[in-house]
């Protein structure tokens, strides 16, 4: 399991839990356990702790909300913690799928297509999807896409399904922390042989 730094985790061998504030190799975790002290325990000793289990209040009063509001992350900082590590991510390969979903599931001959593109791996990626029209690419969806999600790229019409003879993806794998690096992808897609 990949664990980034602040996740949440409990030991399997031992009682307690705690936070991962670092990491000394790719098997190493270093926890902050409930007493205080930080102790370096194997990845595969641990459990990730999914959720907020914390106690709220239902009766939070106006000082409190307005206090709440002063505390709100600024970009400068959003992007200091998008610069903290994720962690270790030991995987060799990466997933990425191209997807086509009716928006009409009744009648999908006569439907207009919703293009999504799938992320299922551990890594961050930069995505560039692009199509052929004429000499030319056109761009059809860029950004950067986080691991284990998916975007929606656009919705084709039925009347265009004609314009989209050729698709080109150029995606490119990275993660915050230590991880094994992936080649560039540069991949076409003809969608009529």
């Amino acid at each position: 399991m990949n664990f980034r730094k602040g996740d949440k985790v409990k030991f399997l061998n031992d009682v307690g839990q705690g936070t991962v504030v670092g990491f000394r190799d790719k098997n190493i975790v270093l926890v902050l356990n409930d007493d205080g002290f930080e102790i370096p325990v194997l990845g595969n000793q641990l459990l990730k702790v999914e959720g907020d289990y914390t106690f709220k209040d239902e009766n939070i009063s106006a000082k409190s909300t307005e206090k709440k509001k002063e505390e709100q992350v600024t970009p400068v900082q959003q992007a200091e913690e998008d610069l903290e590590e994720d962690g270790v991510n030991t995987d060799k390969e990466a997933h990425v799928f191209f997807a086509l979903v009716p928006k009409n599931q009744k009648d999908i001959i006569n439907s207009d297509i919703d293009v999504y593109l799938i992320n299922d791996s551990n890594f961050r990626m930069m995505y560039s999807v692009s199509f052929n029209e004429n000499e030319f690419q056109s761009l059809f969806g860029y950004g950067i896409l986080e691991d284990n999600t998916k975007v929606h790229l656009n919705t084709i019409k039925k009347d265009e399904l004609n314009k989209y003879e050729e698709f080109n993806f150029q995606i490119i794998y990275f993660q915050k922390g230590n991880y094994f690096l992936l080649p560039p992808v540069n991949k076409n897609w003809l969608t009529r042989p």
